[in-house]
């Protein structure tokens, strides 16, 4: 685990409608990222709206009917994995 920052963290569901290659995903955050969220941070957190301590890109995928997946890792049984969409 990293070093603790005095913060919080924040996230917008696919506020670019973007579909991505995940081994050419650029990971940095744009100028469109950064507006986005200040929106939401100035809405319901406006004491909150400072400097960018850390950010990142989260990948994740919806199954296609939005229906949970629940199953076990093909090679490493001890490992469970669940996908759904996100109005599920």
């Amino acid at each position: 685990m990293g070093p603790f920052l005095a913060g919080f963290k924040i996230g917008l569901y696919n506020h670019l409608n973007q579909v991505v290659n995940p081994d050419t995903i650029d990971r940095a955050m744009s100028q469109q990222d950064e507006e986005a969220l200040r929106k939401g941070v100035r809405a319901f957190f406006p004491s909150a709206d400072g400097r960018v301590l850390a950010y990142g890109a989260c990948m994740f995928t919806n199954t296609p009917d939005g229906h949970f997946i629940i199953d076990r890792h093909p090679k490493h049984s001890q490992v469970r994995e669940g996908v759904a969409d996100d109005e599920a």
